[in-house]
């Protein structure tokens, strides 16, 4: 087994989290990662999940022009900063 699983939060918007999740051993530390994770740990209670990594908008205006012209990760940290939340 792997100690480790890094989940991109992409796992989320295409329904593929839990199954991937619910073949990982219970002593497999879990990192939902990416700037489409919900930074919000309550979403998580019923996953292993053991910490998150996304990105926290901080100019929503600009945030919101950035995605209405489809601009990627990179642009939308300009407008954002880098946060993680440990949930164990």
């Amino acid at each position: 087994w792997a100690d480790v699983l890094f989940l991109t939060s992409t796992s989320i918007l295409n329904n593929s989290t839990e199954k991937i999740l619910a073949n990982v051993h219970a002593k497999v530390k879990t990192l939902m990662l990416g700037p489409s994770t919900p930074m919000v740990a309550e979403a998580f209670d019923h996953l292993p999940v053991h910490m998150l990594a996304g990105t926290v908008p901080l100019d929503k205006e600009n945030i919101i022009k950035a995605v209405r012209h489809g601009m990627g990760a990179p642009v939308l940290h300009r407008f954002s900063r880098k946060s993680y939340l440990s949930l164990s």
